[in-house]
C-alpha cells in the first residue's frame, strides 16, 4: 500500500439515493441553493469515447482518474484551447489510480469535519442528465422539489476490484 492509498484507504463514502428530474434546467443548478452549484471539490472521472479524447473541461476538476488520462487526446484538447483562448479547461487535475481514490479525495480534501455527512452529486454523463446520483442527506430536498422524484432506497456505491464504478 503506497502513501496515497494510506492517506484514503479510511474516508468513508456516503450512502447515495438515485433521483429524476422531470424539467429541462439541471437539478444539479438548484441544489445548493440559487444560480451555480457551490461544491469545495470536484472529480472528473472519464471521458468518453465520443469526444474522442478532447478533454476540454477536465482542467475544472480537482481530481481525474488515470483512466481518462490515457484517454487524453493533448493535441486536439490544446487546439481547442487556443481556438477559444480559454486556457484554464485544458489543465490537469491530480490524477488517481481510480474513481474510488478519486471521490476520497474529494471528500477528504473538502475540509468538512463530518466527513460521513457529506454532501455528493454524480452526473454519470453531462449529456444525460435526467437520471442522476446524490448523497441520502439530500433526500430533504427531492421531497420538497415538486419537479424531483426519488427512484431508490439509499445505497453504497459499488466499486470493482480496481477501485472503479461497477
Amino acid at each position: 500500500m503506497n502513501s496515497i492509498d494510506r492517506l484514503l484507504a479510511l474516508i468513508p463514502i456516503p450512502k447515495v439515493i438515485k433521483v429524476r428530474q422531470h424539467f429541462s434546467r439541471p437539478v444539479v443548478e438548484n441544489i445548493a441553493g440559487v444560480g451555480v452549484p457551490q461544491f469545495k471539490r470536484m472529480a472528473i472521472l472519464d471521458i468518453t469515447k465520443e469526444s474522442h479524447g478532447g478533454a476540454n473541461g477536465l482542467g475544472l476538476g480537482d481530481y481525474t482518474t488515470k483512466r481518462a488520462f490515457r484517454k487524453f487526446n493533448f493535441e486536439q484538447t490544446y487546439a481547442n484551447s487556443l481556438t477559444t483562448t480559454v486556457t484554464s479547461t485544458a489543465k490537469m487535475p491530480i490524477i488517481l489510480k481510480n474513481d474510488k481514490q478519486a471521490i476520497q479525495a474529494c471528500i477528504k480534501c473538502s475540509n468538512q469535519e463530518d466527513k460521513a455527512n457529506i454532501t455528493i452529486v454524480r452526473i454519470k454523463n453531462m449529456l444525460s442528465m435526467e437520471e442522476i446520483e446524490i448523497s441520502e442527506n439530500l433526500r430533504y430536498y427531492v421531497m420538497e422539489h415538486p419537479q424531483l422524484e426519488v427512484l431508490s432506497e439509499p445505497y453504497t456505491w459499488c466499486f470493482n476490484d480496481d477501485g472503479n464504478f461497477v
